[in-house]
């Protein structure tokens, strides 16, 4: 008995002395000039989240994962001398306030990051703005030498690294990137698929960047080494991994799949058009021994793994604790893959659920809150469940241990099903804090009109179950197109107390519409066109017909997914990243598609 007590007593003060170095040496690393804290923000940092922990041994799991690391440095790395991050410069709060930092640069005629996709943000230094941090845009053009496949900017900050940002680098990579692009935790390599002429084959495409190389009408062509020289080339290098399958090349390109990347294992997965889960390994830490390669398998492990025949894959998320790869395909069922077994036989065969969504429309990827262990789906239009409403806008929650034919716990948005592309909403700070909070997503209403975009209010529990909706106001005065809306992002800045409002930080949520933006109160966008706009939900207060927006602006075409890059109280920092989906006039470079950065407080 006194045995086993100590040994409690003992495993009790290494988890606690465990969880104390680890607080100590991220604290460390946070206030330390001289080690700065590098973080990555891309589109998986949006669908692999974690609530706060329950216990002592959920914070001891959780600090394994490189991406629980990245999210408590995103929400809580401080400014070391609570100004812009250069020692010795004082800025009045007028200065602060008046110079806004924001840009807009003409990527190329047509160039768009992509409905549901994100650029990419690398931050030298958590918690400052650098002028060495950088942001990486997908053009969705066809690559040559007057158009860049792939574009990244630096000095982004204006009024602390100048009056507009520098062209980083501009590659042409030999086909059309129109997924998110994905970054190494230091930033120094990139990651994403491209479809190539004269099929539609799809391509990872692996990049070593250096500055300066190209700008976006004269941008630097690429000619690819070996996936096997690729560790020891010299920079700007790239290698390219054609998909495996029909007769050696996939042909069915990835129009709709972005790649996840596993920081731990240097593992990538992706889908394909065709139904199939592709896995990659020794991706950015590769040596001389061991460099990129698919993995290519048909014995007990199978890879590609098979998912769903003919039918394109979405996002997929990858869990460290358990393992499994989640995907949704537009067939409309989620499938749970083993990260060794993939398509093998046996205990571990590949796991699907019932049919969610009948449109055949995109729907977003899932979204995994990893400390729960929950996984959030939405659709559009669900399919005929029992026990469930058919032909709605839905969430649907699983476990992730969830088993074949699972209906998962559907919460109706709108009895309007639209059959249009939907995305996922996104959570607010108290959510991230550990307390009840809400998920903010869009989806039409039936009371407003078919296919008229609207804003709902969702309680989450502490656990994961989501309560009764609040519908909120309509977003446009007439039917939009497809996508209705891009997906929320929401983020808490604790720079920003709204004029005294909120004196601990503010949290708004930013979303756009395609068209029909709502000119008259409560939401006042500038014309009736594609609209940007943000909303203050620092209250948690239900919302309304009448909840207004804190500030809009117009937006051709609405946006693609909005990135945040900090809570900085520097000279032009605290913005959000996007890109029109429709070619407007740039405030550099004339017509086309643009990459933005604009205030987070004012938009403009």
């Amino acid at each position: 008995m006194k045995s086993n007590s100590k040994r409690r007593i003992g495993l009790t003060y290494l988890i606690f002395g465990v969880v104390i170095v680890i607080s100590f040496a991220a604290v460390r690393a946070t206030i330390a000039a001289e080690e700065p804290v590098h973080l990555v923000t891309d589109w998986s940092h949006r669908h692999v989240l974690f609530s706060a922990p329950h216990s002592l041994m959920d914070q001891l799991r959780l600090s394994r994962n490189p991406r629980y690391i990245q999210q408590v440095i995103r929400r809580n790395a401080e400014l070391k001398d609570q100004g812009d991050g250069w020692p010795q410069r004082d800025l009045s709060e007028h200065h602060k306030y008046l110079l806004r930092g924001d840009w807009s640069i003409n990527m190329g005629t047509g160039a768009t990051v992509g409905a549901g996709n994100y650029p990419a943000k690398f931050s030298f230094n958590a918690g400052t703005a650098s002028c060495s941090d950088f942001v990486v845009y997908n053009t969705s053009l066809a690559g040559s030498s007057t158009q860049a496949s792939v574009v990244a900017f630096d000095n982004l900050y204006a009024g602390r690294c100048g009056a507009a940002p520098s062209t980083y680098w501009a590659f042409n990579t030999g086909g059309t990137v129109v997924t998110s692009v994905v970054l190494s935790l230091d930033g120094s390599q990139v990651a994403f698929v491209q479809n190539n002429s004269p099929v539609t084959q799809a391509t990872l495409v692996l990049l070593k960047w250096a500055a300066n190389s190209g700008t976006i009408g004269s941008s630097d062509t690429l000619t690819a080494v070996s996936n096997a020289l690729y560790p020891a080339c010299t920079a700007p290098c790239m290698t390219t991994i054609p998909f495996s399958l029909d007769n050696g090349a996939s042909t069915k390109g990835d129009t709709l799949s972005s790649p996840f990347y596993d920081y731990t294992g240097d593992i990538l997965y992706v889908g394909d058009g065709n139904g199939y889960l592709h896995k990659f390994t020794s991706v950015f830490l590769s040596t001389g021994t061991a460099f990129p390669a698919e993995t290519i398998s048909n014995s007990a492990n199978v890879w590609p793994a098979l998912t769903s025949m003919n039918s394109p894959l979405n996002n997929p998320v990858y869990d460290q604790d358990t393992g499994w790869i989640f995907v949704g395909s537009l067939f409309g069922t989620l499938k749970r893959v083993n990260a060794v077994v993939g398509g093998g036989t046996g205990a571990n065969i590949i796991v699907k659920t019932n049919q969610m969504d009948l449109t055949n429309v995109n729907f977003d990827g899932p979204l995994l809150d990893s400390t729960n262990g929950v996984i959030y789906l939405v659709v559009s239009k669900s399919a005929p469940i029992t026990g469930q409403s058919s032909g709605v806008s839905a969430l649907y929650t699983f476990p992730v241990n969830f088993l074949t034919g699972a209906n998962g716990v559907q919460t109706v948005l709108s009895t309007d099903g639209p059959n249009t592309a939907i995305y996922l909403g996104a959570f607010d700070n108290q959510w991230f804090l550990g307390n009840a909070g809400h998920m903010y997503a869009c989806a039409s209403a039936a009371s407003a009109g078919n296919n008229v975009p609207t804003l709902y209010q969702i309680p989450v529990s502490t656990t994961g179950v989501l309560g009764s909706v609040s519908t909120g106001p309509a977003l446009s005065s007439a039917a939009s197109g497809s996508p209705l809306c891009s997906p929320v992002t929401a983020y808490f800045n604790s720079s920003n107390t709204s004029g005294g409002l909120h004196p601990a930080g503010t949290d708004l949520i930013f979303l756009s519409v395609t068209n029909f933006g709502q000119t008259t109160s409560p939401i006042s966008c500038p014309s009736n066109l594609g609209c940007l706009m943000s909303f203050d939900v620092t209250s948690g207060a239900a919302i309304s017909s009448s909840t207004q927006t804190v500030a809009t602006t117009h937006e051709a075409g609405g946006t693609s997914g909005i990135i945040v890059d900090g809570s900085s109280a520097s000279v032009g920092a605290s913005q959000i990243y996007f890109n029109p989906l429709t070619s407007t006039t740039c405030g550099t470079g004339g017509t086309g598609g643009c990459a933005i950065q604009a205030s987070q407080s004012t938009l403009n």
